[in-house]
């Protein structure tokens, strides 16, 4: 199975909270300490719909820096 962008994140960000949670000596729950791809159903919507607000808000951020990048470049293209 091909994982999506979001499937990605979701990934990445479940295998880092059990990594970190184990590191610094945190339980976490048993049903948990597994694959991504094997998580219950529960928590892997969890980790879809938080990785899915991080890349919205990740994508509207650069929309943004492009644009005040733009907006920018252009106030000084018009005072040359």
């Amino acid at each position: 199975m091909k994982l999506t962008e979001i499937d990605r994140m979701a990934k990445l960000m479940h295998d880092t909270y059990e990594f970190k949670a184990k590191e610094v000596g945190w339980k976490t729950q048993e049903s948990c300490k597994v694959e991504y791809e094997d998580l219950p159903d529960t928590n892997k919507q969890v980790m879809i719909y938080t990785a899915k607000k991080v890349l919205e808000q990740l994508e509207k951020d650069k929309v943004d820096m492009l644009l005040e990048l733009v907006l920018e470049i252009d106030y000084v293209n018009v005072k040359q």
